[in-house]
């Protein structure tokens, strides 16, 4: 189990901002916005690529524009994620879709996630996912499964098949990693930092990642877009912590 560096003090807070998270929302019916800590998860990853083209027909092209690479082509990634424990959530699945670029008209260095979708297994994950930062949750469902070698992540939605995401394990080091997300609320642009602390594979040898994409519209439209099945990059972490900062809107 993953414990976290911090002091005595901010365990405690973290240990009590679930039931006065809850009883907030009990009494006022908002959300409060506040840093999430994961203390406990498991991270698998597949950088694919895209036509660029249609990738821009994806994101909002008023405000967006998705990372162009060397070879011409965008970039999309598939994240499985499985939280076993954080400070104000029951455990919970997600897998996210993201393209990653920049902010149109916006003068920032930092590359953005910008997210097509983002289900999540649980509906207590996903009302304050929408309601406090804007993340487009929706409920699915996900599963894992693990062998020696590979982690296979299948996400199912309405009875169908989507997709299939399968990452090749590989050895860790300790690490840390910080990931700047896009979303919008009530159709404002919101900031937030997903920052990862624990053990990490990252590999930028093509091919440790394989997408199957199966029959439902939402993957139909990914493969419409070109996006190819083999990864030119992957990332594994078994054993890792994360802390999501509280959304910011975009100067």
């Amino acid at each position: 189990m993953i414990t976290s560096k911090s002091s005595i003090w901010s365990r405690f807070v973290r240990a009590t901002k679930k039931p006065v998270w809850y009883a907030v929302h009990r009494l006022t019916g908002k959300r409060m916005g506040m840093p999430v800590h994961y203390l406990d998860m498991t991270l698998a990853s597949g950088v694919f690529r895209l036509d660029a083209e249609q990738a821009a027909q994806l994101v909002s092209k008023e405000r967006f524009v998705p990372s162009i690479a060397e070879d011409g082509l965008a970039r999309c990634h598939v994240s499985a994620l499985e939280y076993r424990n954080i400070d104000i959530l029951y455990p919970y699945n997600e897998l996210a879709i993201t393209i990653p670029g920049r902010m149109r008209g916006v003068d920032r260095e930092t590359e953005l996630e910008y997210y097509l979708h983002l289900p999540v297994t649980t509906e207590d994950a996903r009302w304050p996912g929408v309601e406090v930062f804007g993340f487009p949750k929706f409920l699915a469902a996900i599963d894992f499964q693990q062998s020696e070698g590979e982690i296979i992540c299948s996400l199912g939605l309405a009875g169908q098949e989507v997709l299939r995401l399968q990452v090749s394990k590989g050895e860790t080091t300790e690490d840390e990693w910080e990931v700047a997300n896009l979303t919008f609320l009530q159709g404002e642009p919101v900031l937030s930092t997903f920052r990862g602390y624990g053990q990490r594979h990252a590999s930028d040898v093509p091919g440790g990642a394989k997408l199957h994409l199966g029959a439902h519209e939402m993957a139909q439209e990914l493969g419409a877009a070109g996006l190819e099945l083999t990864s030119v990059a992957h990332t594994y972490c078994p054993e890792m912590r994360a802390l999501l900062s509280t959304p910011t809107k975009l100067q």
